[in-house]
C-alpha cells in the first residue's frame, strides 16, 4: 500500500518535463539526440533524475533500467554513464562504444585480448550492461555473474576501488535476482570498505545506493541518504548532492511531510541555479502541485509556468501532455473551464500509443470537463475516436472510461 501510495502522489505531483515555445535561442543552439551540457556530471545528472522520475510517473510499468535509456536515447548519452562514476572520466571506451552500439558480441571478443585492469574494466563494463538491461533475464544475470565474479577475483590485487566497483555490481545483481536482504548486506560490506579508504565521494556514492536498496519508509533509507548527503556537501559535488536531494525529497513525500520536501525543493532550485543546471523543471513542477493541493491555483500556474519556461530543447517534450494536464486542472479549479480546455487540447496533440501514458489523463479529463459543461456533442466523438484508437490500458483509466461511457456523456 506504502509503495503504491507513493506512485499515486508522484503520479499527481506530475514531476515530469515538457517543452515551451520560450527558450527558442537555446533551441536553436541544441539540435535533438545531442548533449545539453559537456559536463559529464550534469550528464549524468540528467540521466539520473530524469529516468527516476519517468519510472515513477509510470508507476513502476518502466522499469528503471528501461528509464535509465530514454533521456539516453533522447540526449545521446551513454546509459553506462550513471553506471561507470566510480572509474570513468566519462570518455567513452572501446567496449563502452561497442555495448553503446549494441555489437556485444564484439566487445566480449576483446577480453582474449586484455589484461590485468584494462581486463578488469571491460568485465566490470560487460557486467554493468547486462544487469542493467530492462529487464531481468535470467541469461543476461548469469553471465553478468560470470563476468562479475572474474572482476572480484582479479581485484583482490588492485586498488579498493576496483573492489568496491566488483562488489556493488554483485550487490545490484543480486537486487536483480530478487534477493534483497543478501543485496543489502552485499551493500553493506561495500559501505564498510568504502569508509576504509580516503575516498570520500566513493563513500557517499555506496551510502547512496545502499540507502536505495531499503524501501520506502525504512529508517536506514532515509538514514544513509543524509550521510550521503552531507559528505557530497562537503566535496562541494553539487550535482550529486542535487541527486542524493531529490531522493530525499521523494522519501518525504512519501509520507506527506509536505512541508519539509518543499524547504528541500527549493534547496535544489538553488543549487541548480548556481551550477546552471537549467533542467529545473522538475522541482518548479513539484512546488506547482504542492501549491495545488493547497488549493493555492494561482500558484500552481506561475510554478507550472516557470516550470515551462525551463525547457529548451524537442527531447523535452516528450512528456509534454502531463504537464499540460497540469495546467488545465489549475485552470479548472479556478472554473476558467475554457482555458483548462485548451491546455487539455494541447495536451492531446501529437498522439501515439507510445506515448499514451503521457497523455491519456488529458483525455478522461477534457471528456467529463466537456460532459460536465453539458458540451456532449463534443464530448461523445471524442470518447469514440480516441476509446477506440487507444482502448483503456490500466485498471483506473478502464473504470473512468466505462463511467464516462456509461453516462452517455450529458448532450
Amino acid at each position: 500500500m506504502l509503495i503504491k501510495r507513493l506512485r499515486y502522489l508522484l503520479l499527481m505531483a506530475g514531476l515530469v518535463f515538457i517543452t515551451s515555445v520560450s527558450a527558442q535561442s537555446r533551441k536553436e543552439e541544441r539540435a535533438s539526440n545531442t548533449p545539453p551540457y559537456s559536463d559529464v556530471a550534469k550528464q549524468r545528472l540528467l540521466i539520473r533524475i530524469t529516468a527516476h522520475y519517468i519510472h515513477t510517473i509510470s508507476q513502476g510499468q518502466i522499469d528503471m533500467d528501461s528509464a535509465v535509456r530514454i533521456p539516453c536515447k533522447l540526449y545521446g548519452l551513454s546509459p553506462l554513464l550513471v553506471y561507470n562514476e566510480g572509474y570513468s572520466d566519462g570518455k567513452p571506451s572501446a567496449a563502452s562504444s561497442l555495448l553503446d552500439a549494441g555489437k556485444v558480441e564484439t566487445a566480449r571478443a576483446l577480453l582474449t585480448r586484455l589484461r590485468d585492469e584494462a581486463r578488469l574494466r571491460l568485465l566490470i563494463e560487460l557486467g554493468s550492461y547486462l544487469v542493467f538491461r530492462p529487464g531481468t533475464a535470467k541469461a543476461d544475470l548469469q553471465e553478468a555473474s560470470k563476468y562479475i565474479n572474474e572482476a572480484i577475483e582479479i581485484s583482490t590485487n588492485k586498488a579498493n576501488q576496483w573492489k568496491i566497483e566488483g562488489l556493488t555490481l554483485q550487490a545490484f545483481l543480486l537486487e536483480q535476482s530478487g534477493l534483497t536482504e543478501e543485496s543489502q548486506e552485499k551493500f553493506a560490506q561495500v559501505v564498510t570498505l568504502a569508509g576504509q579508504t580516503e575516498n570520500r565521494k566513493a563513500l557517499a556514492q555506496a551510502l547512496l545506493n545502499a540507502g536505495r536498496s531499503y524501501h520506502y519508509g525504512h529508517p536506514t533509507r532515509l538514514s544513509n541518504f543524509e550521510k550521503a548527503l552531507s559528505i557530497f556537501q562537503t566535496l562541494q559535488a553539487r550535482e550529486k548532492e542535487i541527486e542524493t536531494l531529490s531522493e530525499i525529497i521523494i522519501e518525504h513525500f512519501a509520507f506527506k511531510r509536505f512541508k519539509v520536501a518543499e524547504q528541500l525543493i527549493r534547496k535544489t532550485l538553488d543549487l541548480e541555479t548556481r551550477i546552471n543546471f537549467h533542467h529545473r523543471q522538475y522541482a518548479y513542477d513539484a512546488l506547482a502541485y504542492l501549491a495545488f493541493r493547497k488549493a493555492a491555483y494561482t500558484n500552481s500556474i506561475f510554478y507550472s509556468n516557470k516550470s515551462l519556461s525551463s525547457l529548451a530543447s524537442k527531447a523535452d517534450s516528450v512528456f509534454i501532455g502531463l504537464f499540460y494536464t497540469r495546467q488545465a486542472n489549475a485552470y479548472i479549479h479556478l472554473q476558467k473551464f475554457d482555458e483548462g480546455l485548451s491546455w487539455l487540447t494541447k495536451a492531446l496533440e501529437n498522439q501515439s500509443a507510445e506515448t499514451r501514458l503521457y497523455w491519456y489523463k488529458a483525455f478522461l479529463t477534457k471528456t467529463q470537463v466537456l460532459s460536465n459543461m453539458n458540451r456532449g456533442a463534443e464530448a461523445l466523438p471524442l470518447l469514440k475516436e480516441t476509446g477506440s484508437r487507444y482502448p483503456p490500458f490500466r485498471c483506473l483509466k478502464r473504470c473512468i472510461f466505462r463511467f464516462l461511457w456509461g453516462k452517455r456523456i450529458k448532450i
